[in-house]
């Protein structure tokens, strides 16, 4: 699934996997734990939270559940998929993962290209702006096919 990156580590892909089709908040993905993983009968839903509550569940796919499971199995000793000093990983040092990987990547992006995207396949524009939690009018802002090209080309040729 990531042999495209190369040298990049599975946690720092992982992390784009989950900011760019979960579209995640930089603020959301450093909050996720194994108990947000969950399955159902038909699918896999990742409880988000913000502020150390939970706002809502989410539908993923399988091949992001099993990166999730993988990731989990390498620290089982905490809560967090993305464990920090202390605690979780700070977000900071996501922008810095993150820019080791694509320079000048920022999490937004990845999540702006999630909105082009789905815009693009012909999702209704109440729906993504649900699924993201912003206003329809901010879904419609993003809805830029020169711009969705230039944020997301570099970043998601790693995840061909």
């Amino acid at each position: 699934m990531y042999e495209a990156a190369g040298a990049h580590s599975s946690r720092a892909l992982l992390m784009v996997r989950l900011l760019y089709e979960a579209a995640l908040r930089r603020d959301e993905l450093v909050q996720v734990q194994a108990s947000d993983l969950k399955e159902r009968v038909d699918g896999w839903t990742l409880s988000i939270r913000r502020g150390g509550r939970v706002l809502k569940s989410i539908e993923i796919k399988e091949h992001l559940a099993r990166a999730i499971k993988c990731e989990m199995s390498e620290h089982p000793n905490t809560p967090w998929l993305f464990p920090g000093f202390g605690g979780h990983l700070g977000q900071r040092q996501v922008n810095r993962l993150l820019t080791s990987i694509v320079p000048g990547l920022h999490p937004y992006r990845l999540r702006v290209s999630h909105c082009n995207d789905a815009l693009q396949e012909g999702l209704r524009v109440q729906d993504v702006s649900h699924t993201l939690s912003i206003r329809a009018n901010t879904a419609l802002r993003h809805e830029d096919p020169a711009d969705k090209l230039r944020r997301s080309s570099t970043a998601m040729s790693l995840l061909d």
